[in-house]
């Protein structure tokens, strides 16, 4: 078995001078299908364990580094390839290669919340919907802004519905959050691959700082914001999220739950190296209400005003704050 630094001297061999991270789990080459006039313009990744490939400008994505023997004409070196990374086959077809997912679909009752409001909802699952939300602080302009919707089919029941939509306005991911706490999977989610999508993009602003969450429930407390959650808590250069970021030069505020706060901190390094401001929320202070819909809207907009640059020193006085709780250091 080839070591990391022996892969990456194979693929250098096939795709030409590149870089290697810190870490040494990616590969950084020209992309020959965005064709940059500067060859140090590095924007096609390899993860040197399994050899997936993929450039964050044009997103075309292989399985493996063997797909572009044909294209580079480098066909003695597609024994070692296959040997290092799996076979290559035909040249790769970009997104006709990604396998199969399913297709985000809501419930064919789905209606908006505030429409069922302004109908003047009669159904007992509906109400308790709606109270629930009125619990957690949602308002009927934020349910009617983030198109929050409900449904009696059997899947959808006593869950409020939160529709993902593309760039273009296409449907791309459903999440629907039960509303009861004795509910053994509070979450029933469109099952594709969250790297490959933006949750409700049609509402992101690239040219202006975006606000980043972990889940699409925290996206509540963000009314009037420029948010987005990365469903889940870790983001990278396979994320599409990651490369609308770093292809527009956005900045960024980070606004993980204190427990992904390792996560946070890889992530803020990983976009200071393609020179994204980064910004991190403090929640010094909020030891009972961790994550943003349990601190509310207007607390949390003060949180992200008052986010600090992320740099060594702000993260270490961050942790002892958390530690020793209401004494404050000075720097």
């Amino acid at each position: 078995m080839l070591t990391t630094s022996q892969k990456f001297e194979l693929l250098k061999k096939l795709l030409g001078a590149g870089d290697i991270d810190r870490r040494g789990v990616n590969a950084q080459f020209w992309c020959p299908f965005c064709k940059h006039p500067d060859p140090k313009k590095r924007k096609l990744a390899v993860r040197l364990e399994d050899g997936v490939t993929h450039c964050w400008v044009c997103n075309k994505t292989a399985r493996t580094p063997a797909k572009f023997v044909p294209l580079y004409n480098a066909y003695s070196l597609l024994p070692e390839l296959e040997a290092a990374f799996g076979a290559g086959g035909e040249l790769f077809k970009g997104a006709e290669e990604v396998p199969d997912e399913v297709v985000a679909e809501l419930p064919s009752d789905f209606a908006l919340v505030c429409d069922e409001i302004d109908r003047g909802v009669m159904h007992p699952d509906k109400i308790a919907a709606i109270r629930y939300l009125e619990k957690r602080g949602v308002t009927y302009n934020v349910a009617k802004y983030f198109r929050l919707g409900l449904s009696n089919e059997s899947i959808f029941r006593r869950r409020v519905v939160f529709p993902s939509f593309d760039q273009e306005g296409n449907l791309n991911y459903v999440t629907a959050r039960a509303i009861d706490d004795e509910t053994t999977f509070k979450y029933f989610n469109t099952q594709r691959q969250r790297s490959s999508l933006v949750f409700n993009e049609i509402d992101a602003a690239w040219n202006r700082e975006l606000v980043l969450v972990e889940g699409p429930f925290d996206l509540l407390a963000c009314n009037g914001m420029n948010a987005v959650p990365m469903l889940g808590s870790w983001m990278d250069e396979n994320y599409l999220l990651f490369n609308r970021i770093v292809t527009n030069k956005t900045p960024v505020v980070l606004a993980l739950d204190p427990d992904a706060l390792k996560k946070q901190e890889k992530i803020a390094k990983r976009l200071l190296q393609y020179e994204i401001p980064v910004r991190v929320v403090d929640w010094s202070g909020y030891s009972d209400e961790t994550d943003p819909s349990k601190v509310g809207h207007d607390k949390f907009k003060k949180l992200v005003k008052n986010a600090a640059p992320y740099t060594e020193a702000n993260v270490f006085k961050s942790r002892m704050n958390r530690v020793l709780g209401s004494v404050k250091l000075r720097f």
